[in-house]
């Protein structure tokens, strides 16, 4: 695992957000690494400056909503099924174009085929 993998796996472990428990996340994770490429969490946040809430609650703890994770087409199975025990409010499954956004190409050159968004009210 690179270096800037384990950070992002230090932060979910500090996060939390209504029912999203980082600690049982990133514990996941780090147990279940064959099943996955890439995790990042995040505050999905768009509207003005809604973005900068986990700079607002850095002094307590690290507030995120939203975790991406990419994964082999062969591992989603599996990896959906541990998604599912964190009790999130969605999951959702990219795969090509959406929004302008070119997933398909970010996701090869990630080495995945796969990218799962993670969401919790």
């Amino acid at each position: 695992m690179s270096h800037q993998q384990e950070l992002n796996l230090e932060l979910i472990s500090l996060a939390r957000h209504n029912n999203l428990k980082g600690d049982e996340i990133s514990e996941d994770l780090k147990n279940n690494q064959h099943l996955w490429v890439s995790a990042y969490g995040f505050f999905s946040g768009d509207e003005g400056i809604r973005h900068l809430i986990p700079l607002r609650d850095m002094t307590r703890y690290w507030h995120i909503d939203s975790l991406a994770i990419t994964c082999k087409k062969e591992h989603k199975e599996a990896l959906k099924a541990i998604i599912k025990k964190w009790n999130p409010s969605e999951i959702y499954e990219h795969k090509d174009r959406e929004e302008g956004f070119y997933v398909k190409e970010y996701l090869q050159l990630n080495g995945s085929d796969i990218l799962m968004e993670v969401w919790w009210d």
